[in-house]
């Protein structure tokens, strides 16, 4: 009984480590893949005017989805824990399959992608010298597209955490830094060479998160239950084939086209 119990607690203590490692990755690649799309707006202004209006804006919207964040972590305790948790899926899920079906798009060459450099690149464009005489004007553009886009990044990360007890500060925190790494790194780089990393971060945060999003959310959905850990590589295997064929396939019929 001793040893059965032992093995147990072993066992027990394997998938919690495997489930936290798992949470982890996900955040990392989601956060980085999301610091991308919400800074070439302000990083677009500071090339063009200086890091003064930038910052304000940026530091605002920053400051706002922190409240924002701490908010909906204390809230969702006065909400059953199943619905949050299914909630909190749906997100995940829904987010996973808009960047999976996104990639998708853009590999078999039937949409381009317009985040990141791309992004960059657009508001370097729509930027004029004139705007420049407005620093009060160039702040609320910083704040407004940085916080809108960082909207989607503060709930996935608190989604993320709620599907493991106690996770959402170990998200949080793995979240803010390497948010603060890919920052860094951007505003190092201006987003040069940044393109196929980004599209290949990108790829693994939507299957990992497709995968793990329908996991989460498998009693509701009618899927039959499976070990949390086994089910996430057993979706992940199966989307990478199916969303090669769908690469293939979307080639083949664009090739016809012309």
């Amino acid at each position: 009984m001793r040893v059965h119990r032992q093995l147990c607690d072993r066992e027990e203590c394997c998938d919690m480590d495997i489930a936290v490692l798992t949470m982890i990755a996900m955040t990392a690649l989601f956060s980085a893949t999301a610091t991308v799309e919400m800074l070439p707006l302000p990083f677009a202004i500071a090339a063009r005017h200086g890091w003064r209006s930038a910052w304000l804006g940026a530091a605002g919207a920053l400051t706002a989805l922190i409240a924002i964040g701490a908010l909906s972590v204390t809230a969702v305790d006065f909400f059953p824990a199943d619905s949050v948790r299914f909630i909190a899926a749906a997100c995940v899920l829904g987010v996973g399959l808009q960047w999976l079906q996104g990639m998708v798009r853009y590999y078999a060459r039937l949409a381009p992608l317009r985040y990141g450099a791309q992004s960059y690149r657009a508001a370097l464009g729509a930027l004029s010298s004139d705007d420049g005489s407005d620093g009060g004007l160039l702040a609320a553009w910083a704040l407004r597209s940085t916080f809108l886009r960082g909207l989607t990044f503060v709930v996935i990360v608190v989604a993320i955490g709620e599907q493991q007890t106690a996770s959402v500060p170990l998200a949080v925190g793995v979240a803010t830094a390497t948010a603060l790494v890919t920052g860094t790194i951007l505003a190092a780089i201006r987003f040069r060479g940044v393109e196929r990393v980004d599209h290949g971060i990108r790829t693994l945060a939507a299957i990992l998160m497709t995968s793990s999003g329908i996991l989460w959310s498998r009693q509701d959905l009618g899927i039959a239950r499976l070990d949390d850990q086994l089910g996430v590589v057993l979706f992940a295997a199966l989307l990478i084939p199916l969303a090669c064929a769908l690469i293939i396939a979307g080639r083949s019929a664009a090739l016809r086209s012309t």
